[in-house]
């Protein structure tokens, strides 16, 4: 499986506005496909260190679920780099998807560092 960074931030954004714990679980109507794409990032995300969770299991469920406590000093920041969609677009123009995380991650953070910056007229 190929990791999709749409689907790293819009975990990240969804991780940021719960009031507390989240579940990754099936929701309904989802495709089974579609619900391992969202675990897998969810597992790539806790073990980068952009997210705090546990993988857990449910009786009766064959397939692994991922509780999400909050994000973490570097997903906030990563998200706090990525969640401007102008920033977010301009990367999106330059990433082909195989870059390392760490790499995308500097990118993100030099493109809202030079936005912030301008703001301020410097």
């Amino acid at each position: 499986m190929k990791r999709n960074l749409d689907r790293v931030r819009e975990i990240l954004l969804a991780a940021e506005e719960a009031a507390g714990t989240i579940s990754i679980a099936p929701e309904d109507g989802e495709s089974l496909e579609d619900y391992e794409v969202r675990v897998y990032h969810a597992k790539l995300l806790c073990d980068a260190g952009y997210l705090n969770g546990v993988p857990f299991n449910t009786i009766g469920l064959s397939t692994r679920q991922y509780r999400i406590y909050g994000l973490t000093m570097k997903g906030h920041d990563y998200l706090d780099a990525v969640r401007d969609k102008s920033i977010w677009q301009r990367m999106r123009g330059i990433l082909t998807g195989s870059e390392p995380m760490e790499a995308v991650r500097a990118m993100a953070l030099a493109l809202a560092t030079e936005a912030g910056k301008a703001r301020l007229g410097l």
